[in-house]
Parts: C-alpha cells; structure tokens; sequence
C-alpha cells in the first residue's frame, strides 16, 4: 500500500457517487507508449476511485484508459453471483486513450509520468 504504480486496461464500468466516481478496468500490458494491449492476456481486473465527476458518456465501457495512481489496498464487490477482491488505486493522473486515432509519436507514457511528477500529492 501506499506505492504509485502505472498501470493499464480498458475500461469494463463507470459509477458516479455522492464521494465522486469508481471505474472498473481490465489490465492488460501496455505497448512502449504506456497504451493497454487488448490482443495479450487480461491481468484481471481493478479498481480506480477519484473524488472527481468523470462523464459516464466519455469514459464508457471499453474505452483504453492508462492510470498512474497510489495503491490504497483491496476492495471487494460483487461479480455476479461472487465477490471480487479489486486492487484499489487512487489516480494521480490518467490518460484516456482517443478512439481511431493514430498514436503520436510522442511518448504518452513520458507525458503521463510528467503529470504524476507536477501534480504528486505524495
């Protein structure tokens, strides 16, 4: 707990709450632009929480979202008829991945690290 991991996957679902909004996400390794790769095997899935309203219409399910956030423990809900045990992180920064656009050639993931770096509340 307490580490800031970089991480990656596509978006499965989006909850506003009264305490802002939980997305769950499929992790899956990323390419060298720190973008998810659906084509490889899931890592399973996991939890992210921020305070902030995020639009349910733009962070729709199966949208590539690639998160920088501090891990804040296990959280568990139901899938199904089971309960799942999520990995829980708290984003510093997030980068949502265009929709049919060709990647820049820039590094996403630099600019993804830089954001963490100026707005590190740790």
């Amino acid at each position: 707990m307490g580490k800031v991991v970089i991480t990656a996957g596509t978006v499965m679902e989006v909850v506003n709450t009264l305490e802002g909004t939980r997305l769950v996400l499929l992790q899956y390794p990323t390419n060298r632009r720190g973008r998810p790769q659906t084509a490889a095997s899931s890592g399973g899935r996991f939890l992210v929480f921020t305070p902030e309203y995020l639009e349910t219409a733009i962070y729709r399910s199966g949208r590539a979202l690639t998160v920088a956030g501090e891990v804040r423990g296990q959280w568990h809900l139901p899938v199904g008829e089971m309960v799942y045990c999520y990995s829980l992180l708290a984003p510093c920064a997030m980068y949502l991945w265009p929709e049919g656009v060709a990647i820049p050639h820039c590094s996403t993931l630099a600019l993804v690290l830089g954001s963490v770096r100026a707005h590190s509340r740790y």
